[in-house]
């Protein structure tokens, strides 16, 4: 799946077998990383589940020391994607405003699906505190997954 871009070859959102090509590693290795959190969350867009090029590609950055051998220097953001990330932030803080006027709640089996984990997963992270905690009746708020997703923080009860 393509997405428009500035290059109009380079997809943004890839799938789970292209992102673990991408990392070197294998897909069971790729699909255990990312059950255990060691890997950017993906992107549930209907019934796909995708990961954005960007998302990895800063989570390699993070993990590979400069030459060195100290911490990974700051990259320069060029235009094009410094005005990307605003339009994102901008998409983020739209849909975030429209998830707080329509107060949804999502079941633990929506929060599997949209996050590509099992409920099992979802449990290893709650415990971890690694994702905000359901309500009194079991369920997600909308506004604070959204939130959680595009990395803000959340609230623990």
């Amino acid at each position: 799946m393509r997405l428009i871009s500035e290059n109009p070859g380079a997809a943004l959102l890839v799938t789970a077998e292209k992102a673990a090509e991408m990392l070197a590693m294998g897909k069971s290795t790729f699909w255990r990383e990312v059950g255990n959190s060691n890997l950017p969350p993906p992107v549930k867009i209907g019934s796909l589940t995708r990961w954005r090029v960007a998302d990895l590609q800063r989570w390699v950055e993070r993990l590979t020391p400069d030459s060195n051998g100290g911490a990974p220097q700051d990259t320069q953001i060029d235009d094009s994607t410094r005005n990307l990330l605003r339009r994102l932030d901008t998409i983020a803080w739209a849909l975030q405003i429209m998830a707080a006027r329509t107060p949804s709640k999502l079941t633990r089996a929506q929060m599997c699906h949209r996050l590509g984990v099992t409920s099992n997963t979802i449990t290893n992270r709650l415990r971890r505190g690694q994702m905000p905690k359901p309500g009194p009746d079991g369920r997600w708020l909308l506004e604070e997954v959204i939130e959680w997703e595009s990395g803000g923080s959340f609230k623990r009860p």
